[in-house]
């Protein structure tokens, strides 16, 4: 049976993390042996069904998206603009990172000078969040482990879809 995940973003071939993204998906498919595939989908065409035409659901590096109002915080905030406290960019406010810890996500990886670049969310199939780009590192001859943790993840929660013992109820991996 056939796998698929949907890209969300403004796909641009000279954007080298889409490039990467597209040769990272490849190398994995081919490693896994697996029948699957993803296509990129722009915010313009983002709708709740989207979830249940895809097995996996991938937030692409890259901004600015063509319609905010589809993007997916957008969709769940019900509006195009929200008052957060943030007062950084591209990291995790050092000050937050003790009531991050309190919650349910885990932090899972730190760079060398001990800031946050992964959390995980442990009570779901596959929710990673990382603030690098891991596909850039894949190569056909050593596909990135994450892209490929991925795809097996869609590829069981997919089979697990047609049951309700699905871990997430029955919900697509995101």
């Amino acid at each position: 049976m056939s796998k698929s995940i949907a890209l969300l973003g403004e796909y641009t071939p000279t954007f080298p993390p889409h490039a990467s993204t597209n040769a990272a998906i490849e190398h994995s498919r081919k490693i896994l042996e697996a029948d699957i595939s993803a296509d990129w989908v722009s915010t313009v065409d983002v709708e709740p069904k989207l979830f249940e035409r895809y097995s996996g659901i991938w937030v692409a590096p890259g901004s600015p998206y063509k319609d905010m109002e589809k993007t997916l915080w957008a969709m769940i905030y019900g509006s195009l603009s929200a008052t957060e406290h943030y007062y950084c960019n591209f990291g995790v406010n050092p000050d937050c990172i003790r009531e991050l810890k309190q919650g349910p996500l885990n932090i899972s990886g730190s760079d060398i000078e001990g800031e946050v670049r992964v959390i995980e969310y442990p009570g779901h199939p596959f929710f990673i969040g990382t603030l690098f780009v891991p596909q850039m590192r894949s190569t056909p001859e050593s596909p990135h482990p994450l892209v490929t943790a991925f795809w097996g993840a869609v590829m069981a929660a997919n089979t697990a879809l047609n049951t309700d013992a699905s871990p997430n109820g029955g919900a697509p991996v995101s």
